[in-house]
């Protein structure tokens, strides 16, 4: 009996020592075990964190973002150093005809609304018409500029602009003012920036 016992508690040991020894490599096997991917992740994120941090710093360095666009408009400018005068004139030429293009198109429908009556829907209609006008004549624009040149075409749109601009702002009849927004105006306006554009690539 005695013997007997001693086999069954030597096997017991045995099959114990064998799952200690199978789980014990299993750990090891584990720990060696290549861990790429959350290494790589942890390392973007912290990337990623130093680079949002560098942004921070910088724009509040930068006065809020207001240096960098200052710098960036300035570093324009800079690079027009040594240009010819003829491409500073174009420039300022295009400033301001966008200036008062852009100005006009914004308030068009209150000043027809409020000084000649229109309606808001017929306001629009001829907002629209005025737009569309534009494209249209600056199809046919191109020969002109072709047979005149750009210095040419460019007097003759600001000059009809410039005449159809004080027309509208002396008018009182709505016949005056719907010739001067559908011919005069638009013929002015697609002799201006295109042109001016054509001339600054040229």
């Amino acid at each position: 009996i005695s013997q007997t016992a001693r086999l069954g508690r030597m096997s017991w040991r045995k099959r114990n020592f064998g799952d200690w020894a199978r789980s014990r490599s299993s750990r090891s096997r584990k720990k060696h075990l290549p861990q790429h991917r959350p290494m790589e992740r942890n390392k973007s994120r912290s990337r990623a964190a130093a680079s949002k941090m560098t942004g921070m710093t910088s724009g509040s360095a930068g006065g809020g973002g207001g240096g960098g666009l200052l710098e960036k408009v300035g570093s324009g400018f800079g690079s027009l150093r040594g240009s010819p005068s003829e491409l500073w004139k174009a420039y300022v030429l295009k400033f301001l005809d966008s200036y008062a293009y852009f100005s006009f198109s914004i308030v068009m429908t209150l000043f027809l609304s409020a000084d000649f009556g229109f309606s808001d829907v017929e306001a629009g209609i001829i907002y629209g018409a005025w737009g569309a006008l534009i494209t249209v004549y600056g199809l046919f624009a191109g020969c002109i500029v072709d047979n005149l040149g750009v210095a040419r075409s460019l007097r003759l749109g600001f000059v009809i602009s410039l005449i159809s601009r004080i027309f509208i702002f002396v008018t009182t009849s709505r016949k005056v003012l719907l010739a001067n927004l559908c011919l005069l105006l638009p013929m002015g306006n697609c002799l201006g920036i295109p042109v001016l554009t054509t001339g600054i690539r040229r």
